[in-house]
C-alpha cells in the first residue's frame, strides 16, 4: 500500500502531488532505486530499436507531465541518454514523433541482425515488398543465465528409452512427461496387461526384469510429429525388444543413421 508523503502518492509511473490550491499535478515517477540505465546506444542492436528507447521516454513524458514538469522531464531525459546510455545528441528529440504509415507488403521475414549485412538484406526484401523484422542473435548472458527455473528432464514430452536386464530397450514416446509414461508401464506390468506395454510383455515371457530406474528421456521434443520421427530414428539405433517400429523411415537414410550409430 502507498502512503502520501509531503502531499504526494505514486500511481504505477505517475507521481501525483496535492498541490496548496487544492489542484492535482501530475509528473513521471521513478523509483529511488531507478538507474537511469536503459539500452546503450552502442549495443548491437538495430538502430529502429535504439531509436525506440528515446522515442518511448519522450512520449511517456508528454503523456504522463502536466505543464509545469515536462520540461524538466525532457531535460532529465536528455541528460540520462546523452551521458549514461552514450546517445549523440543529435539522436535525441524532445517532441513526440507520429509514426509514418506502413507500405502494404506481400510478406514478413524475421532476421537476425547481423549489422551492415542486415541493413542491405532490408534493402532487398523492402524492393519486393518483403518486410523485414530483425531480433537479436544468441548471447552468452543468455546461455549461461536464466530466470527461469529448468524443469527436469522428466516433466517433459519427448521420446524416452526403458532397459531390460537382458540388454534390451524399449523406445518410446509421449506428449506428457516421462513420469507419468512410466507409471503407466508399470501399471501395465502389475495387472498383467501385457498388449498395453512391449516392454511388460517382454519382461514376462523371457522372465526379465525390467530397470525401471534407469529409464532416461533421450531427447525433449514438444510436437507430436518430430516425435514420432526421432522415435523411429531411435529404434533403428538401438537394440529394442518387439515393439511397433513406428513411422516407417526410407532406406535411403541408412547411411547416415548407420554413421550415427558407430560415432
Amino acid at each position: 500500500m502507498e502512503k502520501e508523503k509531503n502531499n504526494s502518492i505514486p500511481f504505477l509511473d505517475v507521481l501525483v502531488t496535492r498541490e496548496p490550491n487544492n489542484h492535482l499535478s501530475h509528473q513521471v515517477y521513478r523509483k529511488p532505486t531507478h538507474t537511469d540505465r536503459y539500452l546503450h546506444f552502442k549495443s548491437f542492436h538495430h538502430p529502429s530499436i535504439l531509436q525506440s528507447v528515446q522515442r518511448t521516454l519522450v512520449k511517456r513524458a508528454h503523456c504522463i507531465s502536466d505543464d509545469n514538469h515536462l520540461q524538466r522531464e525532457l531535460d532529465h531525459i536528455k541528460s540520462t541518454l546523452l551521458t549514461i546510455n552514450g546517445y549523440p545528441p543529435h539522436r535525441i528529440k524532445t517532441k513526440p514523433t507520429s509514426s509514418r504509415p506502413k507500405e502494404p507488403t506481400k510478406a514478413t521475414v524475421i532476421l537476425p541482425y547481423l549489422g551492415p549485412t542486415s541493413h542491405k538484406l532490408q534493402r532487398i526484401f523492402r524492393a519486393a515488398k518483403i518486410e523485414v523484422r530483425h531480433r537479436s542473435s544468441n548471447k552468452l548472458h543468455a546461455a549461461l543465465y536464466t530466470h527461469k527455473d529448468v524443469k527436469p528432464s522428466a516433466s517433459r514430452p519427448g521420446v524416452y528409452r526403458i532397459s531390460c536386464s537382458c540388454g534390451k530397450v524399449y523406445i518410446g514416446e509421449t506428449g506428457r512427461n516421462l513420469t507419468t509414461r512410466l507409471k503407466e508401464h508399470q501399471n501395465s506390468y502389475n495387472k498383467e496387461e501385457w498388449e498395453k506395454s512391449a516392454i511388460a510383455k517382454h519382461a514376462n515371457q523371457l522372465q526379465h526384469k525390467i530397470l525401471w530406474e534407469d529409464a532416461k528421456l533421450l531427447t525433449s521434443i514438444k510436437h507430436w510429429h518430430t516425435r514420432r520421427v526421432r522415435e523411429a530414428i531411435e529404434i533403428t539405433q538401438h537394440d529394442t525388444v518387439p515393439q511397433d517400429s513406428g513411422l516407417l523411415i526410407n532406406n535411403i537414410w541408412n547411411p547416415l543413421l548407420n554413421k550415427t550409430t558407430n560415432q
